[in-house]
């Protein structure tokens, strides 16, 4: 709860630096919040099914694509999910708004954040009603993700 809280702070009170999104990135946070109010911290649930899952990195190149890279254990653990929900990626930066856009084969949807970044940390907001294909949509209201530069 006191990350969602600082989390909430961060969006809220500190303003979007002009920073680049290009670099490697560890994810340190997944809070998702349903409807109804009700909130799961994806990123500890995942982690404590699948410790290497910690370890995974994004890297976002100045050529638009993000790549991400899953250690070898984790690799073997996850096996075709891993190159399903964690291969690599394009992405868009324009303001604020960041798009990602998964490989055509996944058949993922492309996801629209709200990016808040200061110092070292990187804050992302999906918005769910405002997306095109996301899955539970009709559950979920809204996902906060967050990053620490590496």
């Amino acid at each position: 709860m006191k990350t969602l809280l600082l989390a909430v702070f961060l969006l809220v009170m500190l303003p979007t630096m002009a920073q680049s999104v290009v670099g490697t990135w560890k994810r340190v946070g997944a809070i998702v919040t349903n409807k109804d109010g009700s909130m799961m911290d994806m990123l500890a649930m995942t982690e404590k099914m699948m410790p290497c899952t910690g370890n995974i990195t994004y890297s976002f190149l100045a050529s638009g694509i993000q790549r991400t890279t899953v250690p070898a254990d984790c690799q073997k653990r996850l096996g075709d999910m891993a190159k399903q929900f964690m291969g690599d990626a394009r992405y868009k930066l324009k303001g604020n708004q960041l798009t990602i856009i998964p490989d055509p084969t996944t058949k993922l949807p492309v996801v629209t954040y709200t990016v808040t970044m200061s110092g070292n940390t990187m804050m992302w907001v999906m918005d769910a009603a405002a997306q095109a294909g996301t899955p539970n949509k009709g559950k979920v209201k809204s996902i906060l993700l967050s990053y620490q530069r590496q």
